[in-house]
């Protein structure tokens, strides 16, 4: 009975969704009109004062966590800083619409939040609801524009504003800019070699029409590494609004490092210690990796694993490592501040990293032997830099891992390489450069 109540309020939701899309552009329409005029008619003339960014931001607000290490404070805060804001702008409101209450706080000191609780979680008509809480956040967003005239509207992709900003930079007349830190062609599959279902097929192909309609209205495509860059253009951005960005690393300097001693962290007592670090989250192909570095603690007594992170997927790592038979030399942490973090990194011997940016980059930066699979952008850091097996295969990860203890050697060779190529693509000056030339030449229309 409840399954057919189900499917008739499934019917009806799909029915009336139908329906209202075409009103639904128009309300659209009217609503930006109003706004748009309000807008202009408070615009300054002064360009100068015309340089703020409106960036529409994925997931739930940001903040500070609270921690006192000043080394960690200056690292995160210039780190949100230089990804949310670009040069010649003067500052950044960032919009999040899964807050739990509405707030407006200061992120960084140039990057202003603005929180407001509209998109959630729905168990009936979801469709019907998702229509009405993206009327709800365009009015809402309208009403931001108006007040703070941004000169662009920033958005990431893969991201959950990739429908939205589209409508707003064509109705409002703003250039908008999309940042490119990832794939939704590889994070879209699942750690699960299962034959996929038709409904799964056909939801990303839906959803690189989304893509398509996105990237057609940028008028700029930051990519942050090529295979990013390329990612954009397979999906339907032009070649010519395409530049190739880098990140800039939190942790560049090895001087400036303040390394924890083993007493001050719960460091394994293993003589030997892989380390992965990142979200646990289907998209970061952790299960696999996990399950070969796992096999490889059972062959070596010698061998300890550390594990940092948090996420959806913290539960059933959980459960992996429970069940393994080696618990007893994993250690399983949650979230950890940077500067505790790259001390876990620096006691151990192998990073492992099934699908790395960030991790990927520190590792390099560490000097740390590198286990990753061949995908993403992997090979463009990397080359002969690290040990690169193909996805999934765990056994391969494990013959990896073995390979780096019984050759120190080359594993040093390999780490050294790895770090030199690190030091040169994502020195801070070279990444400060380039973004200046790319977004001057953006404003000047060239």
């Amino acid at each position: 009975m409840k399954s057919a109540i189900k499917i008739i309020i499934t019917l009806i939701d799909r029915f009336v969704y139908l329906i209202l899309l075409p009103f639904s552009l128009v309300v659209i329409y009217i609503i930006s009109h109003f706004y748009k005029t309000k807008t202009q008619d408070n615009y300054s003339q002064n360009e100068t004062q015309n340089n703020k960014i409106l960036f529409l931001a994925s997931g739930k607000p940001i903040k500070y966590p609270g921690f006192q290490n000043i080394d960690y404070y200056n690292m995160w805060h210039e780190a949100f800083q230089k990804q949310l804001k670009l040069p010649y702008f003067s500052s950044t409101y960032i919009f999040y619409s899964e807050a739990e209450k509405k707030e407006i706080y200061q992120l960084t000191t140039k990057v202003i939040a603005i929180a407001q609780p509209i998109w959630k979680n729905v168990s009936f008509f979801r469709r019907l609801q998702s229509l009405y809480m993206f009327l709800k956040s365009f009015i809402f967003i309208s009403s931001i524009i108006s007040r703070i005239q941004p000169r662009i509207i920033y958005s990431n992709a893969p991201g959950a504003n990739m429908f939205m900003a589209p409508f707003l930079s064509y109705f409002y007349g703003i250039d908008l800019v999309a940042q490119v830190m990832g794939s939704y062609d590889l994070a879209s599959y699942e750690d699960c070699l299962e034959k996929e279902p038709l409904k799964k097929l056909l939801r990303r192909n839906i959803d690189k029409i989304i893509f398509a309609f996105f990237f057609r209205q940028a008028s700029l495509v930051l990519a942050y590494n090529k295979y990013c860059g390329d990612f954009a253009i397979h999906n339907g951005a032009h070649p010519s609004k395409v530049r190739n960005m880098r990140i800039t690393p939190a942790y560049y300097d090895e001087n400036k490092l303040n390394i924890l001693s083993k007493r001050q962290i719960e460091f394994p007592k293993t003589e030997k210690n892989i380390i992965l670090w990142n979200r646990f989250s289907s998209e970061k192909k952790n299960i696999f990796a996990i399950k070969g570095a796992l096999e490889a603690l059972k062959k070596d007594t010698t061998l300890g694993f550390i594990l940092v992170g948090y996420g959806p997927m913290y539960e059933q790592v959980k459960c992996m490592i429970d069940s393994s038979g080696v618990a007893d030399r994993v250690v399983l942490h949650g979230y950890k501040p940077f500067h505790e973090l790259m001390s876990y990194i620096h006691y151990s011997e192998i990073a492992l990293i099934p699908l790395g940016g960030y991790t990927l980059v520190e590792a390099a930066l560490m000097k740390k032997p590198i286990v990753c699979f061949d995908i993403e952008w992997h090979q463009e850091l990397l080359s002969d830099g690290a040990y690169i097996v193909d996805y999934p295969d765990e056994e391969q990860i494990e013959n990896a891992i073995f390979e780096i203890i019984n050759n120190p050697t080359e594993a040093e060779r390999k780490a050294e390489k790895a770090y030199q190529t690190a030091k040169n693509m994502f020195c801070p000056t070279k990444i400060a450069n380039r973004e200046q030339e790319i977004i001057r030449k953006f404003l000047h229309g060239k």
